[in-house]
C-alpha cells in the first residue's frame, strides 16, 4: 500500500499501482490467447467472481455456475460478435453467487490483431456495476409502488409537459378515455396531446394551458364528454402547473372526478323544489335528525312561519296545537 518514490516508475511499484487502482475503480481485464484457446485474468477478476487465485479462467461458463443459462448464451453471442464484425463491443451481464447474491459487470471486447490484420486474441476489460444496477433496481421499486398507489386513486390523474403532452396517466384516466374510444397507455408517447384528454369542442384547452403555463396558476372548471356508447359524462377538471428553478412551468398536473350522478342529483332536487314551490300544500325536508333544512313559500303562508324561524328545529316542536293527540305528535316526531 506504501511506494518507496525512489522506486516509483520501477515495474514492481507500476504493478502494485496498477492493482490499486483497479481495485478502487473495480475493473479488471483478461486476455484470450485465440491460438491456444488460454484466457489469462488480472487479479480484480478473481475478487470479483470470488473465485480462488488459481481458478482455471478458461472455464469460466462451464464449470462455475456464475452465469445462468440466458446469461451464458448471451455472453457467448458476444463473444462471437467480436469474432465475426473484428470490432469492439460492450455489453451487459449479471452473475449470481452461490449464496444467492446478484453482481452486475460491463464488459468490453477490444480485438487484437498482428501485423497481417490477423485477429489473434481478445482483450476484455470488465467493470463492476453492481452498485448502479442496485440503486437503479431499488428505483424501479420505488417507481412500482408510487404507480400503484396512484392507479388505487379514484380520481384521474395525468401529467403533460409544458408542450401539452401527456407523459404519464393513472388507472382511473385510462379507463375513462378507453370510455370514450380512445387508446393510451400509463407512459402514453409524446405525439399524444391534451386534445385526447379534453377535445377542443367541448372544452377550454386553449384558455387551460395558457392559464396554467402563461399565469401559471391553478384552473378549475366542468366539462360534459361523450362516451363511445353515446353516455354523457359530467367532470370536474384542476389543472396546476409544476415550476423549475426559473419559476417557469415546465410540467402540468390534472386530475379530474366524474361528478355525473351528483349532478343527476343536483338537477332533480331542483325540479323537486321547482314542483314544491310551485304546490298549494305544505311541504318540508328534514336531515336524518329530523331538523327541517328546506320549507316551501306555502309553508310560510299557510302556518305563518318564516324559514328562519324553523330551519334547524325538530316539526313537532311547533306543528301542535293543546287538542293534538299524543298519536299524531310522535307521528310528526
Amino acid at each position: 500500500s506504501t511506494f518507496d518514490l525512489t522506486s516509483f516508475n520501477s515495474p514492481q511499484s507500476q504493478q502494485q499501482r496498477l492493482s490499486l487502482l483497479c481495485q478502487t475503480a473495480q475493473i479488471g481485464d483478461w486476455w484470450h490467447d485465440l491460438k491456444t484457446q488460454t484466457i489469462t485474468w488480472s487479479e480484480y477478476l478473481y475478487a470479483f467472481y470470488e473465485l480462488p487465485d488459481d481458478f482455471n479462467g478458461s472455464a469460466l461458463l462451464e464449470s462455475s455456475e456464475r452465469y445462468n443459462e440466458p446469461e451464458k448464451a448471451k455472453m457467448l453471442a458476444f463473444v462471437e460478435c467480436a469474432l465475426s464484425t473484428r470490432s469492439k463491443v460492450s455489453e451487459e451481464f449479471m452473475i449470481v453467487l452461490p449464496d444467492g447474491r446478484a453482481k452486475w459487470h460491463t464488459t468490453t471486447l477490444h480485438p487484437i490483431f498482428d501485423q497481417n490484420r490477423d485477429m489473434v486474441a481478445l482483450y476484455g476489460v470488465l467493470q463492476d456495476i453492481s452498485s448502479k444496477k442496485q440503486l437503479e433496481q431499488n428505483k424501479k421499486k420505488e417507481h412500482l409502488l408510487y404507480n400503484h398507489i396512484l392507479d388505487r386513486l379514484p380520481t384521474e390523474l395525468i401529467v403533460l409537459n409544458k408542450e401539452g403532452h401527456y407523459i404519464y396517466a393513472n388507472d382511473a384516466a385510462i379507463k375513462s378515455i378507453h370510455r370514450r374510444g380512445i387508446r393510451v397507455e400509463h407512459s402514453p408517447s409524446v405525439t399524444s396531446d391534451l386534445g385526447n384528454w379534453i377535445p377542443t369542442a367541448e372544452s377550454r384547452r386553449i384558455e387551460v394551458l395558457k392559464e396554467c403555463m402563461v399565469d401559471k396558476r391553478p384552473v378549475t372548471f366542468e366539462e360534459k364528454l361523450i362516451d363511445s356508447d353515446g353516455t354523457e359524462r359530467t367532470y370536474v377538471r384542476n389543472m396546476f402547473p409544476l415550476l423549475n428553478e426559473h419559476d417557469d412551468a415546465e410540467f402540468l398536473i390534472a386530475y379530474g372526478i366524474d361528478i355525473t350522478a351528483r349532478k343527476k342529483s343536483e338537477l332533480e332536487l331542483q325540479r323537486m323544489a321547482f314542483v314544491a314551490e310551485k304546490t298549494n300544500g305544505i311541504v318540508m325536508i328534514t336531515d336524518a335528525q329530523k331538523k327541517i333544512i328546506w320549507i316551501n313559500n306555502s309553508f310560510e303562508k299557510i302556518l305563518g312561519y318564516t324559514s328562519e324561524e324553523v330551519i334547524g328545529y325538530d316539526p313537532a316542536v311547533f306543528l301542535q296545537g293543546p287538542e293534538t293527540s299524543a298519536a299524531t305528535i310522535q307521528e310528526i316526531a
